[in-house]
This record gives structure tokens, sequence and C-alpha cells, in this order.
């Protein structure tokens, strides 16, 4: 039974650690161009792709936003969400039908 105790308390111990890091992530999405960008970098000085000023309050609200890069669905080529949906694949040219 000390196996299990000492196994279960590991495992809660883990679990806590990626709540407190994933709380205080070190890299975030750029809440306007969609890419990986060091959170204080971000909050300081603006996202180093976009120019976008990130705020504390715009980075909460990040689980509804669409990616910025996604897969087109025939050739699979990954392209800018946006443009896709606008003008469909560049390479391809397949085009959403809505």
């Amino acid at each position: 039974m000390v196996f299990g105790t000492v196994f279960k308390r590991v495992v809660d111990e883990a679990k806590n650690e990626a709540e407190r890091k994933a709380k205080s992530a070190y890299w975030v999405t750029c809440p306007e161009c969609g890419r990986q960008v060091v959170k204080k970098e971000l909050l300081s000085k603006g996202c180093y792709v976009c120019g976008c000023q990130g705020t504390e309050d715009g980075l909460e609200g990040q689980g509804d936003r669409k990616p910025y890069r996604t897969n087109c669905p025939k050739c699979k080529a990954k392209v800018v969400t946006k443009q896709l949906q606008e003008k469909g694949c560049y390479i391809c040219g397949w085009k959403d039908k809505h």
C-alpha cells in the first residue's frame, strides 16, 4: 500500500506543477497573427511578427480564436486561414463553398 500512496502523491504533484506552468506560461499565442511569442516581450514591446501590443486581458480569452495558419483540406498545404476562407488555396485552388 505504501507504493500506491507514494505513486499517487507523485502524480498529484506532477499535475499541480503542470497547472502552475500553464498559468505562468512563458510562450503565448499572439492575438493578432497567431504566432507563438514570449509573453513578457509581447506585453512590453509587442509581437515581433505583426507588431500587435498584447495586454493581459487580451491574452486570457484566446481559446476561441482561429489559428493563423491551417492545412488546406484538399492538398494539405499550410496556408493562412483568413486567405483560405476568402480566396481559397493558392496552391491547388480549393475554395470553400460557403
